[in-house]
């Protein structure tokens, strides 16, 4: 598969991803979520001994997470719910 015909499968699952989760939930609440998301990240992150230098985009993270929800079942999937505060078919 050429490197664009994966850009384009990629951006065509990420559309898939935003418009399920913002159909139902209001930008408002999504915003609210997303940012309490990239707080308990770097939290979680500052807490670790790693001493190097990190660079973090929050909301790629979650994002990644989203698109890996409509993969997951079961255990996995409620762990993502339960980290993101939503899942990707509105629920919050």
């Amino acid at each position: 598969m050429s490197s664009m015909c994966r850009a384009c499968f990629m951006a065509s699952l990420l559309c898939c991803y935003c418009s399920s989760v913002a159909s139902s939930i209001s930008h408002d609440k999504l915003r609210e979520l997303n940012m309490d998301f990239a707080v308990r990240l770097y939290q979680t992150l500052v807490t670790m001994e790693n001493r190097t230098n990190l660079v973090v985009s929050p909301s790629s993270v979650a994002s990644s997470l989203g698109l890996l929800q409509f993969g997951a079942q079961g255990n996995t999937f409620a762990q993502m719910e339960s980290i993101l505060g939503y899942n990707v078919h509105g629920n919050v």
